[in-house]
């Protein structure tokens, strides 16, 4: 090996016949791998055999002759000698050029113009303009200029500029049209649809002469109606007028429910219950239903006038609705659902104003008779039981007063003279009769006592004996005093009568 390779195995281990250690080979590997060091290269000294030298930098300069190396090994110009360059010639449209020669310079040549010539190659401008005829490809991406011809085929990607004739499209414009018919479409820029409401305006369609064919429907009369004239056609005359015989003749009317009437100039017109005035028919028997019966159960403006007296009608109010009197609704007269009720609301009294009053009961029976300038009566079950007279009342049968009674009496006790007429007492000890508040003067009576055990009564101020002795009482038993008043804090007491057994 030259001198491109140092051996390491100085000592010559390494020979025929010699016993190798691994640490001799080793280092010999070691040593081969360091002079084919990747960065530092190694070196041939051209020995004969071993090649041309090579050093870290590659081949030494015209070192390699055409015979030493294999196709395409060296750098032809710099490290070889002689020619390996072979003919080279290029050709096209528009493109020509050739060479053969080491280091020679191979130049290719073009008629290349920015005009639209044929067989030549079209280039662009300084400004990057150029002319071509029709261009049949699929563009892709951004075509930035004015494109003068058709554009056949999709684009894809975004065109900038606008095409002559669709200058007017660069702003949004509305489509319309007037006359008969107007519609005013949406902005339309070419970007979508447009769409717009088109609306005949009145009067403007004239049928027979703007339209054809039959644009009017058949013409029906319904119930309580007659129909005259032609029923279909288009420019048809026609009339519909009320047919009374057609109705039915209503028996319960509502108050919602329409009347159908026609007035002195023959006009037709509808009514509700609620607005026909009573005083209006021209007939005596006014308005009335199938029961004879004038219905004012929601009439809130009823007007009564002509005579209700013939068919036997009456004038119906439903529960607490009220035939009101006065300015004030002062008097009223209405049934609650139980009661039948005549109420004097107002200021006043109510009168009743008759020569004779009688006021029975629905057997028939009298309850109370007047008659004028003679005897006002009461009666029970039909039996006169008070009468008045000239002198005086006249009583048929007994008169009873309210009596109280009361037991184990004691101590002070105040008489009820407003609501009784006699007293019965029992005592249970002695008692004192206080000044009552309640007598009415001509009022009389009896004061009855009972007793067992010899009690005794004192007397108020308001109770008068003859004398001025008191009342004295029997032991045991019952004892009976007279009385009157004779005024306003003055009981006269009569002489009891004593010891009743």
């Amino acid at each position: 090996m030259g001198t491109g390779y140092t051996r390491n195995d100085t000592p010559n281990n390494i020979a025929d016949g010699n016993v190798i250690n691994a640490a001799d080979l080793d280092g010999e590997f070691d040593a081969i791998v360091a002079a084919f060091n990747g960065s530092t290269g190694h070196s041939h000294d051209g020995t004969s055999g071993e090649g041309p030298p090579i050093t870290s930098s590659g081949l030494a300069a015209n070192s390699v002759t055409a015979t030493q190396v294999a196709a395409n090994a060296v750098e032809l110009g710099t490290k070889t000698t002689g020619s390996y360059v072979e003919q080279g010639a290029t050709s096209g449209n528009g493109i020509s050029g050739s060479v053969n020669a080491e280091a020679g310079i191979f130049t290719v040549s073009s008629n290349a113009t920015d005009a639209n010539t044929p067989s030549t190659t079209v280039f662009r401008d300084a400004s990057g303009n150029f002319s071509a005829g029709t261009v049949t490809a699929a563009l892709t991406g951004n075509v930035t200029g004015n494109v003068t011809g058709n554009v056949t085929g999709n684009v894809t990607g975004n065109v900038t500029g606008n095409a002559d004739t669709a200058t007017t499209l660069a702003t949004g414009r509305t489509i319309g049209m007037t006359g008969d018919v107007v519609w005013t479409s949406a902005s339309f820029d070419g970007s979508g649809n447009v769409t717009g409401t088109a609306t005949i305006q009145p009067n403007s369609v004239a049928l027979g002469t703007d339209t054809t064919n039959d644009y009017v429907q058949d013409i029906t009369a319904g119930t309580g109606l007659a129909s005259t004239g032609a029923t279909t056609g288009e420019g048809t005359s026609h009339t519909l007028s009320l047919d009374l015989n057609e109705l039915t003749t209503s028996v319960s009317d509502g108050d919602g429910d329409f009347f159908a009437v026609v007035d002195a100039g023959g006009n037709q017109k509808k009514l509700t219950k609620g607005n026909i005035n009573i005083s209006g028919f021209n007939n005596d028997s006014g308005y009335v239903t199938s029961s004879g019966m004038v219905d004012l159960v929601d009439d809130t403006t009823p007007q009564l006038g002509g005579n209700l007296a013939s068919n036997g009608n009456d004038i119906n109010f439903a529960d607490n609705d009220k035939a009101t009197f006065g300015t004030g609704s002062d008097l009223q007269i209405y049934h609650d659902g139980s009661n039948s009720i005549i109420d004097e609301t107002g200021t006043g009294n109510l009168k009743i104003v008759a020569q004779d009053f009688i006021l029975n009961s629905q057997t028939p029976a009298n309850m109370i008779t007047a008659y004028q300038g003679a005897a006002v009566s009461l009666f029970y079950g039909g039996s006169t039981k008070l009468a008045t007279t000239s002198y005086g009342i006249d009583i048929s049968g007994s008169v009873v007063a309210d009596t109280q009674t009361a037991g184990s009496i004691t101590g002070s006790t105040t008489l009820d003279f407003d609501t009784y007429q006699n007293f019965v007492l029992t005592l249970t000890g002695n008692i004192t009769l206080a000044n009552p508040t309640t007598e009415k003067v001509g009022q009389t009576g009896f004061i009855v006592i009972t007793q067992t055990g010899g009690y005794t009564v004192s007397l108020g101020s308001d109770y008068k004996t003859a004398g001025a002795a008191g009342i004295t009482l029997s032991a045991s038993g019952t004892d009976v005093i007279p009385y009157i008043v004779s005024a306003t804090g003055s009981i006269l007491l009569g002489l009891p009568l004593l010891a009743f057994a």
